[in-house]
């Protein structure tokens, strides 16, 4: 018997779709898998080769190389080397780690990168306070080799111990198994995957959750009218954002940057940019969070791939294709984990570690979004929570994809840029000198109180998380205040209205600029001005040349990038999120 084509059809149209709990559920699973799937390979695959009785790096190279126990060189440059070991270590607790390399070198304790460096100098330095338990952990030593011989150490100091050594020859164990690389390519291909299906399904779970529901944040009506034309912008606002971008290409200069002035620059400048997007914050723009999310996937999660991508291709193109190293399978997987990844230690291995900011900033809204639909008065309550339980996070897990821990302390500044919006637009002028000095005093105060050093992307807020925040905050008001004064400027409004392009393209200028300044020597171009003859200000013309230096570099930069800017605009709007130009 045949059916009917209009009964089959009806059918078709009456059958439900998936709940949304098979789709999260899902997700969850891939989660939990992704998180216990090291830990199979480590205890099932490597564990059982540990040798006892050889005490030793396994060392895997792609050039001649010389090993004397936890001291590795590598005879030519454009190499690269990486050495597998257990490390038994003796008692559970905080330990010094220190890394000291030539160039670039990376160290990993169970999968997990805890220091990275890069960059060409003949001495780059990191150290970590990591707490481990005792008993056996996986160490991965990896050191890349540019310009001359290259060489790495580690030192430990365990709890207790008031300085560094060299770490124990006799903690470290041979792994006896030929293929460690290739089982670290399983490691990242299955995590990468994980991670993938585990934020498409989170994505599909929460569509068909909220499918039916249009209703829009408490703090609106509900039914909003969707808005016809563009909102007309606010020239302080984007005067605002140039100079916040300004600071962020100042802040990444480290190398030629005086560190009293980059430690002030950092203690506010990246909550800088979650208060303004906190303030420009319109849900009236979109009819139902479905909506929202799409909007915001295209404008941050489409734009982040695109930089990352282009930075990696550059990487590529300058690291194996013109010095002729091999791009392994394993550090392809590795990379690409990295890019999904997408916290400040994973993007360490590109030119553009500073794009941690777009995933995170992606979670900070969607996450303000839904905390919308609570009660006003609950809604501090609940952002300072979410602070607290972010700082918390932070300190005990250092990789969670997307800066997540990051995005829960970013909560309480967007907040307050969508909570101040309407006060700092009709703040009386009579008060406003008294509190741009007020909060100058008191930014430059707590800055000073808190050790500096602060780096949202790792989760580090200074000595005390209390004065990170009056630091921050006070930072943001008096220059979001100082900034309601400046008149509209065409290069500022044009800064402003493309900082995402700026933002996407500065750090691999950066990077380039300085590898070209080490290649051809360019440092003996620093000190502009000379040291005076009796020594007067001899500590402050050190600065001065540094700062100039920064300066006429930036300068550069923009103009670089304000050649792109229209091409992006123009003809790449599509990467941006962006509707096709009129």
């Amino acid at each position: 018997m045949v059916e009917d084509p209009q009964v089959a059809s009806a059918r078709m149209v009456q059958k439900k779709p998936l709940p949304s709990y098979f789709f999260l559920g899902g997700a969850l699973f891939l989660f939990l898998f992704y998180l216990a799937f090291w830990s199979m390979v480590w205890h099932l695959v490597l564990l059982p080769h540990a040798r006892a009785d050889k005490h030793q790096l396994r060392v895997d190279s792609y050039a001649p190389y010389r090993v004397d126990d936890t001291l590795l060189f590598l005879d030519k440059p454009d190499t690269s080397l990486t050495a597998y070991a257990v490390w038994q270590v003796p008692k559970a607790g905080f330990y010094y780690i220190k890394l000291t390399c030539d160039d670039n070198g990376k160290v990993s304790i169970d999968n997990r990168p805890i220091i990275t460096l890069t960059g060409i100098s003949v001495l780059n330095v990191g150290e970590v306070n990591q707490w481990l338990s005792a008993g056996p952990h996986f160490l991965e030593l990896r050191l890349n080799n540019i310009l001359n011989q290259g060489w790495l150490r580690i030192e430990v100091a365990e709890p207790g111990q008031a300085g560094y050594e060299n770490l124990k020859k006799e903690q470290l164990s041979w792994l006896e198994l030929g293929n460690i690389e290739t089982w670290l390519d399983v490691v990242s291909c299955v995590r990468f995957f994980c991670l993938l299906g585990f934020l498409g399904l989170m994505l599909k779970g929460t569509a068909v959750f909220f499918r039916l529901r249009t209703t829009a944040p408490g703090f609106l009506p509900k039914k909003v009218p969707k808005l016809s034309s563009k909102p007309k912008r606010i020239y302080w606002v984007d005067n605002l954002k140039a100079f916040g971008i300004l600071l962020v290409m100042a802040g990444h200069m480290e190398s030629i940057n005086p560190s009293l002035l980059r430690d002030y620059i950092y203690s506010f400048h990246v909550p800088l940019f979650f208060f303004i997007s906190g303030f420009l914050f319109q849900p009236e723009k979109y009819q139902s969070p479905r909506e929202f999310i799409t909007r915001k996937l295209s404008t941050l999660i489409l734009p982040y791939f695109f930089f990352s991508f282009l930075a990696y291709g550059l990487l590529i193109f300058v690291e194996n294709f013109l010095s002729g190293i091999p791009l392994t399978l394993s550090k392809l997987f590795d990379d690409l984990f990295g890019l999904v990844h997408a916290n400040g230690y994973d993007l360490n291995f590109s030119f553009n570690q500073p794009l941690w900011f777009l995933p995170c900033l992606f979670l900070v809204e969607i996450e303000f979004y839904f905390i919308a639909f609570l009660k006003r008065r609950i809604q501090p309550a609940v952002i300072i929570v979410l602070f607290v339980l972010g700082i918390v996070l932070g300190q005990r897990f250092e990789h969670l994809p997307w800066t997540l821990a990051g995005s829960l302390t970013a909560l309480l500044f967007y907040y307050l840029g969508f909570f101040l919006k309407k006060e700092i637009s009709s703040l009386d002028d009579h008060f406003k000198p008294l509190i741009i000095i007020s909060e100058v005093i008191i930014s430059l105060a707590f800055c000073y109180l808190n050790g500096g050093g602060i780096t949202f992307a790792f989760d580090y807020y200074g000595e005390d998380n209390l004065f990170f925040f009056l630091s921050a905050q006070a930072g943001i008001i008096y220059l979001t205040i100082l900034t309601t004064y400046t008149r509209a400027n065409k290069i500022l409004s044009y800064l402003g209205a493309n900082t995402l392009i700026i933002f996407g393209l500065n750090q691999p200028l950066n990077i380039i600029f300085s590898r070209l300044i080490a290649y051809y020597n360019l440092q003996v171009l620093y000190p502009l001005i000379p040291l005076t003859s009796f020594g007067l200000f001899d500590s402050i013309i050190p600065i001065l040349n540094q700062t100039s230096i920064m300066l006429f570099l930036s300068l550069i930069q923009l103009i670089i990038i304000s050649l792109l800017i229209p091409i992006f605009n123009k003809k790449l709007y599509f990467v941006l999120g962006r509707e096709k130009p009129k």
